[in-house]
């Protein structure tokens, strides 16, 4: 569906290829920081883990 909808804005390949990586760029990001911050909250010492 999403891709459909860009389609309809016109996005050239080029232009859907940048934002999905930017989109998976954001997405690493997000979820690195979710698991450091699980890390911190359950007091782990992040030298521990493998």
């Amino acid at each position: 569906m999403a891709n459909g909808m860009l389609a309809q804005k016109g996005l050239t390949k080029v232009e859907k290829r940048e934002l999905d990586d930017a989109l998976l760029r954001l997405a690493n990001e997000y979820h690195e920081e979710l698991a450091r911050l699980v890390i911190e909250a359950r007091g782990i010492d992040p030298q521990e883990i493998d």
